[in-house]
């Protein structure tokens, strides 16, 4: 079996050649795929062991991205305006192991880390046709976001 379209809230069907999800697997195959299109799954060899897999996927850290436009470039003491080493590649922020390993524990139990991973890419400097002259897009990556917070008020989520 595979996937010719899709059935909208309305009931109304649009056929496709492919059908892509920009969900989560959880929210794709165990919200999305429901009734005669479930039972017709579960028929398809090795679909139950497949799914079994997604029910047990572990969201409890996740990620935030932020896309930031600056009106200049990130000045890392080297005193330059225009694009150089230190503005290409990923840069990081954090000192040590200690510090990844501190924030992941903080965000598997629901809390915010007290210092975040962050990874931060500025694509402008090496693509100038993406911001205006002189400004720059600037993309932070930040690891290990609870899924779920951890009301620290009275310990509930």
């Amino acid at each position: 079996a595979r996937a010719a379209g899709v059935v909208l809230e309305g009931g109304e069907e649009v056929r496709a050649r492919a059908v892509c999800s920009g969900c989560d697997p959880h929210t794709t195959f165990i919200k999305l795929i429901r009734g005669r299109n479930r039972s017709q799954a579960m028929g398809v060899e090795g679909y139950s062991k497949f799914e079994d897999s997604i029910r047990r996927l572990d969201f409890s850290s996740g990620a935030a991205k932020i896309n930031l436009a600056v009106s200049r470039l990130p000045d890392f003491g080297f005193g330059s305006s225009e694009p150089g080493p230190e503005h290409m590649g990923t840069i990081h922020f954090e000192h040590s192991q200690r510090e990844l390993d501190l924030a992941w524990q903080q965000s598997s139990v629901g809390l915010l880390p007290m210092q975040p991973v962050i990874e931060m890419t500025i694509p402008s400097s090496a693509d100038k046709t993406i911001a205006p002259p002189g400004s720059h897009v600037v993309q932070l990556f930040v690891q290990y976001i609870p899924y779920e917070l951890l009301n620290t008020s009275d310990g509930t989520r």
